[in-house]
């Protein structure tokens, strides 16, 4: 049976209303809650739509095209290693997911189609499973990189810190925002996780706001809830 923890995030989901729904990948950890799928998900609906990407966690399933499939099923768009393009509020959004280095290929960001986009009107939001990537998408000129994987670093003491954070950078992006021009980037500490990580770090379903900069040297104001 679906834990009603589950059930509690998603009715979160539902009464916040967002515009867009984003997943950063860790879907699933075991093959048998490809079955809970439908359960924590069917229910989650917005205007720009949902998208999502897989994680390192969803590798360890013995087939993760079962996970792509069965959020497919339910309306979610894939946008691991693709691009899509469409818009918003007369906004051009184009929605990229970097599931490096745990799946295939990158997203063409600067193919034919893209190149013609108006930059000044057109938004690049990117999904990527880890924030390892934020170089890669600091050169792709994203604007909004959001990503998970660290959990916010492996349990938290008092003046220390994160004591373990699976990144390049250690804890440097173990959560919370960052803005390293043009891109701001989120980091969650994500929903789940086992053993000592959640010791002074409790779980996080982030809510974002965005508001035009004031200049092209400001980031948007993301406040997180």
């Amino acid at each position: 049976m679906l834990p009603a923890f589950y059930r509690f995030v998603s009715d979160q989901i539902i009464d916040w209303q967002p515009e867009i729904v984003c997943l950063t990948g860790d879907i699933v950890d075991k093959t048998h809650c490809i079955e809970w799928i439908d359960d924590c998900f069917s229910r989650l609906a917005a205007p720009a739509g949902c998208y999502f990407i897989l994680g390192n966690h969803d590798d360890r399933v013995a087939d993760p095209e079962q996970v792509r499939q069965r959020m497919q099923s339910l309306g979610w768009t894939d946008v691991g290693g693709k691009v899509c393009v469409t818009s918003y509020r007369e906004t051009k959004l184009l929605i990229a997911g970097n599931e490096r280095p745990w799946f295939g290929s990158l997203p063409a960001l600067d193919n034919e189609e893209l190149d013609t986009a108006d930059e000044a009107t057109t938004f690049r939001l990117l999904l990527s499973h880890s924030p390892d990537q934020i170089e890669w998408a600091r050169k792709q000129r994203v604007q909004l990189m959001l990503a998970g994987h660290t959990h916010g670093g492996h349990g938290r003491l008092p003046l220390v810190g994160p004591l373990l954070s699976p990144s390049h950078y250690g804890s440097r992006f173990a959560s919370g925002e960052f803005y390293l021009s043009p891109t701001t980037m989120h980091v969650t500490r994500g929903l789940f996780g086992t053993h000592m990580q959640r010791i002074r770090c409790r779980p996080e379903l982030s809510l974002l706001n965005l508001r035009q900069a004031v200049s092209d040297d400001a980031s948007p104001i993301l406040p997180s809830a």
